[in-house]
Parts: C-alpha cells; sequence; structure tokens
C-alpha cells in the first residue's frame, strides 16, 4: 500500500512547484520593466544632452 505520507508530499509538491514559478516569474518580470525604464530614462537623458551639445556647437560657430 502506498504510503499516505508520500501521496501528500507529492500533491503539495504538485501544487506548490507552480505557484513558486509563478512568483518568480512575475519577480523577474518586474525587475524587466524597471531595468527597461530606467534605459529609456537614460536614452532620453543622452538625447537631451546632444540636443544641448548641438545648440553650443552652433552657437560657437556664429
Amino acid at each position: 500500500m502506498i504510503n499516505l505520507e508520500y501521496v501528500s508530499a507529492g500533491i503539495l509538491i504538485f501544487i506548490s512547484v507552480p505557484i513558486c514559478a509563478f512568483f518568480i516569474a512575475g519577480i523577474i518580470k518586474i525587475i524587466k520593466e524597471k531595468e527597461t525604464t530606467i534605459i529609456l530614462r537614460q536614452s532620453k537623458k543622452i538625447r537631451k544632452l546632444k540636443v544641448e551639445l548641438e545648440k553650443r556647437k552652433q552657437k560657437e560657430v556664429k
């Protein structure tokens, strides 16, 4: 006869593994979203600095 302890442990693992995987995937998604927002902010700042640099160069030429 199958030991009830093994059956309950198997059921617990069967239920808990997908839940843990779901939470880990959610955390990874949040981290990636934050990274992309940081990259977008940095690229926006870089664009602003490039525009300002071009303006200064044009002023120096005049």
